[in-house]
């Protein structure tokens, strides 16, 4: 066992990100230009919280950071507040299967096919999932 350097709970020798927060806990470490962008999007976000864009860019850099608990936040309030941005439902879906809720990845995939019924990426990642359920369909 070991502990996660983030928020320090106990964690399996064998996991590669965090339960709790999504750190990633092998493996390079994220980039300091994407954790510096982030800290520039924290402050655009804090000056215009109803903007999702700015929430969108930030949920992005935490991705590419793989700070997956951290972008859910943010890419759950795009959803909020633009419900028609299907490339949210996607960024979503990778958060949420990278911290183990595959229940919930696969709740968002849906809901973004509803949004829009021919995006790639969402088709793309409604078939990882269903491979990774062992499943046809659900």
């Amino acid at each position: 066992m070991s502990a996660c350097p983030k928020c320090g709970i106990q964690t399996n020798e064998e996991d590669r990100f965090c339960r709790r927060c999504g750190a990633k806990l092998t493996g390079r470490q994220p980039s300091a230009t994407m954790d510096a962008l982030a800290e520039e999007y924290r402050k655009v976000v804090a000056d215009h919280p109803n903007d999702a864009d700015a929430h969108y860019s930030l949920g992005l850099a935490l991705l590419y950071s793989e700070r997956w608990a951290e972008a859910v936040i943010h890419i759950e309030r795009v959803i909020e507040l633009a419900p028609a941005f299907a490339d949210a439902y996607a960024r979503l879906v990778l958060c949420r299967a990278r911290l183990g809720e595959l229940d919930e990845a696969w709740a968002a995939v849906e809901r973004g096919l509803i949004v829009d019924p021919n995006h790639e990426d969402l088709r793309r990642l409604r078939r990882e999932l269903l491979d990774l359920r062992g499943t046809d369909d659900k």
